[in-house]
């Protein structure tokens, strides 16, 4: 089991192993700058596992196979909160437009 919380200072606190039984490892990733992260989402890729985290700035991508995982950004526009979405295929952000 792997758990991930997004904070406010670009910061992802990770949880990983048996909780119940208290068999767990903590860490902690950075996402390059100190800008909150809006947006977190695991996704599976053979026996990969992938976590996107999306800023306002940017949508990055850790491969937690590695150790320690290695950060890639796959673009510089992220998404604010509330405006992202994942599906199987890709990861979606959009503007969100209040009147």
């Amino acid at each position: 089991m792997l758990i991930a919380i997004g904070l406010d200072n670009g910061c992802i606190y990770c949880v990983k192993g048996d909780i119940a039984r208290e068999r767990i490892t903590r860490f902690k990733l950075q996402v390059d700058g100190r800008s909150a992260i809006t947006g977190l989402g695991f996704r599976m890729d053979g026996q990969a596992l992938l976590l996107f985290a999306v800023t306002p700035e940017s949508v990055n991508l850790f491969s937690m196979q590695a150790q320690p995982p290695k950060l890639q950004t796959l673009d510089h526009i992220g998404g604010s909160v509330n405006t992202v979405t994942m599906s199987d295929r890709s990861v979606h952000t959009s503007l969100l437009l209040t009147c």
